[in-house]
């Protein structure tokens, strides 16, 4: 248990870290965001006092994260920046590929979609060359929003469709989930409501069995209002 863990752990500031880290994924999983925002700052302190820059760029982008879940779009962009810069000194390529799509992410959410397809473009370029194709088929996924909103509906499903069948051949259930419930959104915006009751039906399966409560309730919201349209 991670009560059993923090005990072990009293005196090693590493390993108590390490579980203030599960403890906030398994807040954000419950939809306890304040509580994630409590675990993670917890990390930081300990991070901070330990020296580890690996640790502090990581945390920052996970609460950048959980901040962007809970609409503090100013917080978490702080987040990403100092995320950011201390993954470009430590020359963390993995880091600052996902913290330029989390960047990506919160432009988006702002409406702002110019700037989203350049850093979607810098993550794209670091994934390719690490080969890591769950980056890109999250990249992918990203995009299709963003031409989703432009209403550029055959470039924003090609995009969505490409997202499924990487994550499909990864064997990637949450992204896979989440592809599903973008691509229905995008369905509803063109009023294909049976092809958007079948994403989401897609997407709540995926969400369900991974246990991801708040992901769940958002596409249970989603279908609810596809019925009473």
């Amino acid at each position: 248990t991670y009560e059993a863990a923090l005990e072990a752990g009293a005196g090693d500031q590493q390993i108590l870290a390490s579980v203030s880290n599960n403890l906030a994924v398994l807040a954000t999983i419950r939809g306890d965001l304040d509580e994630a925002v409590v675990q993670y700052e917890s990390c930081l302190e300990m991070y901070e006092a330990l020296g580890d820059e690996k640790g502090l760029a990581g945390t920052y982008q996970n609460l950048g994260m959980t901040y962007s879940d809970q609409g503090d779009w100013s917080a978490a962009m702080d987040c990403y920046e100092r995320g950011f810069e201390i993954a470009q000194k430590l020359e963390n390529l993995l880091i600052m590929a996902n913290i330029h799509l989390s960047m990506a992410e919160v432009m988006l959410e702002m409406g702002n979609t110019m700037m989203v397809p350049m850093c979607c473009a810098r993550a794209l370029d670091i994934y390719r060359k690490m080969g890591n194709r769950s980056g890109e088929a999250d990249t992918y996924r990203l995009l299709g929003r963003t031409f989703t909103l432009r209403k550029d509906w055959s470039t924003a499903a090609g995009l969505f469709q490409d997202s499924i069948h990487m994550n499909e051949d990864l064997g990637n259930p949450l992204g896979l989930a989440e592809a599903y419930r973008d691509l229905g959104k995008m369905q509803t915006a063109q009023g294909h409501s049976q092809d958007a009751r079948t994403a989401f039906s897609e997407a709540l399966s995926g969400f369900q069995k991974l246990g991801s409560q708040a992901d769940a309730a958002e596409v249970e919201r989603l279908l609810a209002e596809l019925e009473a349209s």
